[in-house]
């Protein structure tokens, strides 16, 4: 009896495990957003890669993890965490960027992402659960002219954005009014989180609610415990999305590219601090619940 319930188990283990994925689709380094809209995106492709898991329903909500620029290994036990949680209601999908592409391309991964899940599954809502830059990016999907440029019918539902670095912001300030979550931490000097309140504030982002933890650095989805560390951050520059999708930072531009715009921000912008990041017990426990809290309302 006891051998049979140990081969039962195992089986059991193994179909779980057989729902898991890898979703194999194509995407597009943009470099800035001048592509996008001009509607001129699709050049420059890439083979994309994601995790893929299935709802145990046919038709389901799908649950995007956009990780940070930090590497998607260091969010996916929090990201695991999450899903656990909310259940197998749902579609999950953990994105996996290269290290080459930047913020625009990002974005576009997103969208693109969508589309090929909704070839092999049904969806209802799509929700995008991003840390620190995937947060940006998340926060990117719901701008008017991004959306339209990109989503083809593939509107997002819900944000829900951990310690997003609001350092880009566009100029005409078009957002949708889409439900939107964040978790800022007061003691976060690599995205402040003034500059989310900014946007905030500026964009009219109606559907938005903030979350602070005063005592918090960045990176409180990461295992490793907080701990302060001299290193370089932007602090509170931005870089301004113009109408033309060009980047610019005063008197600098992304017309003559995106390395030389980005290295004359870094120039301008970049200052040795005091930085805390990693794990916050009190913040992770309360904004992964109150995330969870948050996707089950919707």
């Amino acid at each position: 009896m006891k051998f049979i319930t140990a081969v039962f188990v195992t089986l059991s283990f193994l179909s779980q495990s057989a729902l898991a994925e890898n979703l194999n689709y194509t995407s597009y380094d943009t470099k800035d957003h001048q592509a996008i809209f001009n509607n001129n995106w699709k050049i420059n492709s890439y083979k994309a890669k994601a995790n893929f898991i299935k709802a145990d329903s046919e038709s389901a909500d799908l649950v995007i993890f956009s990780p940070g620029w930090g590497g998607s290994d260091k969010y996916k036990s929090a990201f695991k965490d999450i899903a656990k949680k909310l259940g197998k209601k749902n579609h999950y999908l953990y994105l996996s960027h290269p290290k080459s592409i930047d913020l625009a391309a990002r974005t576009v991964s997103i969208f693109q992402a969508i589309k090929a899940v909704k070839k092999i599954a049904a969806v209802n809502k799509t929700i995008i659960i991003g840390a620190s830059g995937g947060a940006q990016e998340g926060l990117h999907t719901t701008h008017i002219k991004t959306a339209d440029a990109l989503a083809e019918g593939n509107s997002i539902d819900a944000v829900v954005g951990f310690y997003p670095s609001c350092r880009s912001v566009f100029s005409d300030n078009a957002f949708y009014k889409t439900k939107t979550i964040m978790f800022l931490g007061g003691r976060d000097k690599t995205a402040p989180a003034k500059l989310c309140h900014d946007l905030k504030n500026n964009a009219n982002l109606v559907n938005s609610q903030i979350i602070d933890y005063p005592k918090a650095g960045h990176s409180w989805l990461f295992r490793k415990s907080e701990k302060y560390s001299q290193s370089r951050t932007w602090q509170d520059c931005t870089l301004t999305i113009e109408e033309s999708g060009v980047w610019s930072h005063k008197e600098l531009n992304s017309l003559n590219g995106i390395d030389d715009f980005l290295d004359g921000m870094s120039e301008k912008c970049n200052a040795k601090v005091k930085l805390l990041s990693g794990r916050n017990n009190t913040a992770y426990k309360q904004s992964v619940d109150s995330a969870v809290k948050f996707i089950n309302s919707l």
